[in-house]
């Protein structure tokens, strides 16, 4: 039973009604209506999900492996600039989306309820990734051991029966590989619908908890007071697998508690910044500010993990190292935040767009990059233009299939919500391709249409 309705059926019983049939449709269309919609948050959710396909795009020229980190191949000559790129883009998104994912998580409960909130999740997250398991991960698989082939690391024997002598290829060839987020993410959303039905259950005043949300959210200071926690995290998550959780990519299947704490704290922070989100206005003033702190720090944390990757760093260095990387996440969370609400303050067609094709870019781009990037393998040359090449490659099919195969289809429903084909009036004048592609009457319609589902 959702909030509105439980809210309107207590409105009826002041007044001495019985809450009819006719009244329960009633509520159910109050709070089955349009939701608002955060355009900061959306905005912020596409460039997170394209930054993750720049972060793969260049993870296979990185000067110095990242451990657990198995690509498909290692090309060379590269620059060190991109292990730079790749370490500030793995700080930068998982920490962004996963606050985000959290925002979006508590308006979904709020506005309809345990049930439907478990129906659309399980819809929009838990089935893409059902069904991404037993079709995308094999491509990857296939694209990956490609990479193995024309770069040596394999023969075609151990390709064809998939046993590789090199104990790398052996110990991180089966896994979720890039679907570790979404795995991740259902686990924090079923704990998350549970926890609040529990406290519904438990009728618990929930004044003392948004208090508490408000004091630490609401200060300008909460970025260096939720790195102490943070801090913890990453150092525990080196001491067990070797690198911290901002870095970890250990490809399996099973989920590591550590790494799972580390995500899930700032999915809690979103859930705090949706109770907040009358607030957001003032939060986002030291946007600008926080921004500016993230650059040297991560500047000191790179400057730090070039140490670490020739020689491992101990004692008040590899403490440093966990300070700086929690630091960098929570300067990064909140000015990006706060700097988008700033910027993205209206609906924008192309914004929406963006954001609408990138969970199926998301799903499907990585054996379409592997693929390139064994192709780009056999031709002599630097990292400066193939990781262009690789990205621009990687995100030219994915729209050109997101735009062809799936935006008004069945698959584009059940990821984003129906979206309707613009209708052209045949009486505008210029109406040639580009002209009916680009008119304002086109743009105008195209954003009629959307509808704000999340």
């Amino acid at each position: 039973m959702t909030v509105e309705r439980i809210k309107g059926r207590r409105e009826l019983r002041s007044r001495g009604a019985r809450p009819t049939p006719v009244h329960a449709k009633i509520v159910d269309r109050i709070s089955d209506a349009p939701k608002p919609r955060y355009h900061a948050f959306d905005g912020l959710r596409g460039m997170a999900m394209f930054l993750v396909v720049g972060l793969h795009a260049a993870l296979g020229y990185v000067t110095r492996e990242i451990p657990g980190v198995l690509w498909c191949v290692r090309d060379a000559p590269t620059t060190p600039v991109i292990d730079w790129f790749c370490w500030w883009s793995m700080g930068v998104s998982n920490p962004l989306y996963f606050t985000i994912a959290g925002f979006f998580a508590a308006l979904l409960y709020e506005t309809r309820g345990l049930r439907k909130f478990l129906e659309n999740r399980a819809k929009r997250v838990a089935v893409p990734f059902l069904v991404a398991v037993p079709t995308v991960l094999p491509a990857c698989l296939l694209a990956w051991v490609y990479g193995w082939l024309v770069s040596g690391r394999c023969t075609w024997r151990q390709a064809i029966r998939l046993r590789f002598r090199d104990p790398a290829l052996r110990s991180e060839q089966f896994g979720t590989a890039h679907l570790w987020f979404l795995e991740y993410l259902i686990v924090m959303l079923v704990a998350f619908g549970l926890f609040q039905w529990w406290l519904q259950r438990r009728r618990t005043d929930p004044t003392t908890l948004r208090s508490f949300t408000s004091l630490v959210l609401g200060s300008r200071w909460r970025p260096f007071v939720l790195a102490v926690p943070t801090t913890v995290l990453l150092w525990i998550s080196r001491q067990h697998v070797g690198i911290d959780a901002v870095l970890d990519r250990h490809n399996s299947f099973f989920i590591d508690p550590i790494k799972l704490l580390h995500h899930a704290s700032f999915f809690l922070v979103g859930v705090g910044l949706y109770s907040l989100r009358a607030d957001l206005e003032r939060l986002a003033r030291p946007a600008p500010w926080y921004l500016a702190m993230s650059v040297p720090i991560f500047v000191g944390r790179a400057w730090l993990l070039g140490r670490d990757r020739v020689a491992p760093l101990h004692g008040a260095d590899a403490l440093a190292l966990a300070v700086l990387g929690a630091l960098f996440a929570w300067l990064i969370v909140f000015g990006a935040i706060g700097a988008a609400h700033r910027i993205f303050r209206h609906a924008n067609p192309t914004l929406s767009y963006l954001a609408d094709s990138s969970y199926w870019i998301y799903l499907v781009h990585m054996p379409v990059l592997g693929l390139i990037q064994g192709d780009l393998y056999l031709i002599p040359g630097h990292a400066v233009w193939k990781m262009p090449v690789t990205l621009l490659g990687t995100l030219s099919i994915g729209f050109a299939s997101y735009h062809s195969l799936v935006r008004y289809g069945a698959i584009g429903t059940w990821l984003h919500g129906r979206r309707e084909r613009p209708v052209l009036d045949s009486s505008e004048p210029g109406s040639g391709l580009f002209a009916r592609s680009f008119s304002p009457r086109r743009r105008q319609l195209r954003a009629s249409h959307q509808k704000s589902q999340i």
